[in-house]
């Protein structure tokens, strides 16, 4: 888990770096993990250039191979690398029910209805992310998609964040 620990922090220092240098005097308030989690995810799908080149961004390329090459030709989660399974692990504690308190976390993916997920990747992603990538129609429904994903949202915050999205947001995304 260390390896994940020191990428998390190179990770938000870096954030932080370019989120201060753009918002001078203001405060600023992150989530770092929940980034690096959503981007990882993201990461798990990728290969060549663009897996190497998020690698280095998320620095993870300092450690032991964060997508092995066997990975892509196996059905398997488990040949998916160190940095996959210790995201797996981290997950599963983090959203362990626990007496004194309430934590838990969700991050989920939005692909256009264009876009095929591969199999091999929903299978994975939900055993080591907890998290099942979604198509939708970006394109031509882009009210029923904000009303999707502000559901989801609304769900994973017992309804403590209702309208998450706006249209204008949505377009910016996509």
């Amino acid at each position: 888990m260390d390896s994940l620990s020191t990428a998390n922090v190179e990770f938000c220092l870096d954030v932080f770096k370019e989120l201060n240098s753009n918002n001078a005097g203001d405060n600023i308030f992150f989530s770092p993990l929940s980034l690096l989690y959503a981007l990882s995810m993201v990461l798990l799908g990728a290969r060549g250039n663009s897996a190497e080149q998020m690698e280095k961004v998320l620095h993870f390329n300092h450690f032991a191979e964060s997508l092995k090459p066997e990975f892509k030709d196996s059905a398997k989660c488990s040949q998916a690398g160190k940095i996959h399974s210790e995201f797996g692990v981290l997950f599963s504690q983090i959203n362990q029910p626990d007496s004194n308190y309430t934590l838990s976390m969700a991050n989920r993916l939005y692909g256009t209805k264009t876009m095929v997920f591969h199999q091999q990747y929903l299978t994975c992603s939900e055993k080591l992310y907890q998290a099942t990538p979604q198509t939708v129609d970006f394109e031509w429904s882009p009210e029923e998609t904000r009303k999707t994903i502000n559901a989801w949202v609304e769900s994973k915050t017992n309804g403590k964040n209702k309208s998450h999205m706006c249209l204008q947001t949505l377009f910016a995304l996509f």
